[in-house]
């Protein structure tokens, strides 16, 4: 499995909307699947880099107990990583 990270900082609206479009489904269940392997059953959980929270929203689902916290650079992508977040919350 392997995702490469994006180099730059996508702050503009239209970056950030492009970005989450993109279906990464796969590769984010995956990694969070790997991810929970790691973790204890009540963990505060960091999410650096969280882009629009899609993977944070799957770790938070499959591990109800985490204490999920995000930062990104970009405020746009937090923008739209709030609107993913909410529902699932």
């Amino acid at each position: 499995m392997v995702k490469l990270l994006e180099p730059e900082v996508m702050d503009n609206l239209a970056a950030a909307i492009a970005y989450d479009s993109i279906d990464f489904t796969e590769v984010n269940q995956a990694f969070a699947k790997q991810a929970i392997k790691f973790g204890q059953i009540n963990a505060l959980v960091v999410d650096a880099c969280t882009g629009t929270a899609r993977i944070l929203v799957l770790l938070c689902q499959m591990s109800p107990a985490w204490q999920p916290k995000a930062i990104d650079l970009a405020e746009n992508m937090l923008r739209i990583g709030s609107e993913h977040v909410t529902p699932a919350a």
